[in-house]
């Protein structure tokens, strides 16, 4: 500290020559020195920063410390300079959303006055109105009236919302849907109904010869005609239906079962075909070309009714008992060739009996639609688990979810949950459309 000048006194001598010229005495003359400049008054302070991370779902305000060291109070604390961004998005938060508050008031006030020499808490709120999401960081520095200091800290603002997160949620569940919905729905029907098409086109022709015998019954007035044939005809047309393949195994379940891996049955479904179609063809020998003859003769002329009625009789045990398609061929040739060498014989009648009906559905039908029904529970279940499992991993410990890269991943976490469920089952079916080469009769 410079000590004050003193005081000093100068006197100066004027010679004022008065009027009529007689000389003046000297006058003394006190002058004072300047006063010195003010020397500034600064004020030294220390900061201690709030914790390093801020979550907004759980808490928009921490806090921080502050201590004067010198004697003089600090007046008016406030932001010097305070940009947070989020690293992804280049998002910023700053003032006015970032303030200096009292602690414990509702409605934020400036910081009072800090007293000097002891610790006083200082309020960081985050406005209620910030609702970016992301992970903003920076670094935030004080200032104040007194002194030229600017202390900082580092913080780091993890913004989401709960809104958000539940969005974030349904994104998974509609990814696990969207996954499922392909696999179980779309491309096990489509393997279903590629599997079911050749054991369709059997059963077509089927149905159709079943056509021809009723015609038949009805132009010849015998309704127990070919009964033989028709039951074994029903017979197979029942082993083609959907419901006995699937519980052979033969083609895929309606929904796929996350527990029961299906078994690779094409070789199977393949032999089981080339006999069913060995049946079909001799049937349409039968029924095709010798009833159809037969019939064609009736109607030629009444004196043919006793040999075709013994044609029928014939032409139903050929098309029960033959084995191969060239034993039924040889024997409709010999059945059609008795009606026009013999065009009179023994009146036989056709007994009448009640027609076989199709076998029921069997049995174990009842426990596939429950076997059904309990792999829809399994995939709801997993599916359920599936969205817990992504919240648990994208948004529980997220605290600033809520991005556009978020809410995508969160989408895509449910498509590619996919590789899970195939944890659960090992189905790998090839198209049975593809490997079978059954020879379709005419």
């Amino acid at each position: 500290m410079i000590a004050p000048p003193l005081l000093w006194l100068a006197t100066i001598s004027t010679a004022i020559a008065p009027q009529g010229g007689a000389a003046a005495a000297p006058s003394p003359v006190h002058l004072a020195a300047p006063p010195p400049a003010e020397t500034p008054v600064t004020t030294t302070w220390i900061v201690k920063g709030p914790p390093n991370r801020l979550v907004l779902t759980r808490n928009r305000e921490t806090t921080l410390s502050v201590k004067v060291t010198g004697d003089r109070a600090l007046h008016h604390l406030r932001l010097a300079f305070a940009v947070l961004q989020d690293a992804g998005t280049s998002a910023l938060l700053r003032p006015p959303w970032i303030k200096l508050c009292q602690v414990g008031v509702a409605v934020c006030r400036p910081p009072g006055t800090i007293e000097p020499r002891a610790w006083q808490q200082v309020a960081l709120r985050i406005d209620d109105d910030f609702t970016t999401p992301g992970t903003y960081t920076g670094t935030v520095f004080l200032t104040a009236d007194e002194g030229s200091d600017t202390p900082s800290f580092d913080l780091t603002v993890l913004s989401s919302t709960n809104a958000l997160k539940w969005i974030g949620t349904l994104l998974i569940l509609a990814g696990v849907l969207f996954s499922v919905g392909m696999i179980v729905v779309v491309r096990q029907r489509l393997m279903r109904a590629e599997a079911l098409l050749p054991a369709m086109a059997l059963r077509d022709v089927l149905l159709r010869l079943r056509d021809t015998i009723t015609r038949a019954r009805g132009t010849t007035g015998a309704p127990a005609a070919m009964k033989d044939s028709l039951a074994r005809l029903d017979e197979q047309a029942g082993m083609l239906t959907a419901a006995s393949l699937e519980a052979k195994g033969f083609i895929p379940r309606k929904v796929l079962s996350p527990t029961r891996p299906a078994a690779d049955t094409t070789a199977e479904y393949r032999q089981f075909l080339e006999a069913a179609g060995v049946t079909v063809s001799v049937l349409s020998v039968v029924v095709g070309r010798g009833l159809t003859a037969a019939v064609s003769r009736w109607e030629e002329s009444d004196q043919n009714h006793d040999a075709v009625g013994l044609a029928l009789v014939q032409l139903d045990t050929a098309g029960a008992k033959s084995e191969t398609v060239q034993a039924a061929r040889d024997e409709v040739t010999r059945i059609i060739t008795a009606i026009d060498t013999h065009p009179v014989v023994a009146r036989a009648l056709v007994a009448s009996g009640k027609v076989r009906r199709p076998p029921a559905e069997p049995s174990a039908r009842e426990l596939s639609v429950h076997l059904q029904r309990l792999s829809g529970f399994v995939w709801i279940l997993w599916a359920l688990l599936s969205c817990g499992a992504g919240w648990g991993a994208l948004i529980a410990r997220n605290d600033a979810f809520g991005t556009a890269v978020d809410l995508v991943a969160c989408f895509f976490w449910g498509v590619g949950v996919q590789a899970a469920g195939q944890g659960l089952q090992q189905v790998t079916p090839s198209s049975v459309a593809t490997t079978l080469h059954i020879a379709m009769p005419t």
